[in-house]
């Protein structure tokens, strides 16, 4: 098992190893790890950051707003920075979206599958799956909290508050499920 980093800064000086490693065939998975946008901030106050100084309204709601987005777009970006790499792998690979911070989206799940599922990450996926077949390659979409906390820079500003009756019961199915998907994807690839 491998972790690469996924900030963008360090994608750049260490994922060519990766991206040979994709094309050789020497993993039999990969678990991307999305957050529909609730991508840690790094060591700063929102208002610090680039992004909340190209605003109009300099507000939380803004910057949130505008920071989703831009970091939804950058795990759209990630998936197509690995998808030649995937297309090109010389054996069965399988592919878990997990997205997690559940518990801070719960009441928007709607919208966050269908990003997934159909939206610009969504059709990502299809290519994918057009590109290599469902013989050698499986995607699987999971839909997980790893903890329930609330949304917050580094420095402690809350930016978002875990949604209302999202409880430790969601959070439990979320991981029996995350369990149960693992196991599917490696009793898949060990068929054949």
């Amino acid at each position: 098992m491998w972790c690469p980093p996924g900030q963008e800064h360090r994608r750049v000086t260490t994922w060519e190893v990766l991206y040979e490693d994709l094309r050789e065939g020497r993993f039999h998975g990969i678990i991307v790890l999305g957050a529909y946008g609730y991508h840690t901030i790094g060591l700063a106050r929102w208002k610090e950051l680039p992004l909340a100084k190209t605003l109009k309204r300099k507000t939380p709601a803004a910057f949130m707003n505008a920071y989703l987005e831009s970091k939804r777009e950058e795990e759209v970006n990630v998936l197509k920075e690995l998808s030649p790499h995937i297309e090109s792998c010389k054996t069965n690979l399988w592919l878990m979206t997990l997205v997690g911070k559940q518990d801070l989206w719960h009441s928007k799940r709607t919208n966050v599958e269908e990003f997934y599922r159909t939206g610009p990450y969504g059709a990502l996926i299809h290519e994918l799956v057009r590109a290599k077949s469902s013989k050698v390659f499986k995607h699987e979409l999971v839909l997980a909290s790893l903890v329930i906390s609330n949304f917050t820079s580094s420095v402690g500003e809350t930016l978002a508050q875990n949604q209302a009756g999202y409880d430790r019961t969601f959070q439990v199915n979320s991981l029996r499920r995350l369990v149960e998907i693992l196991d599917s994807l490696r009793r898949w690839e060990r068929e054949e």
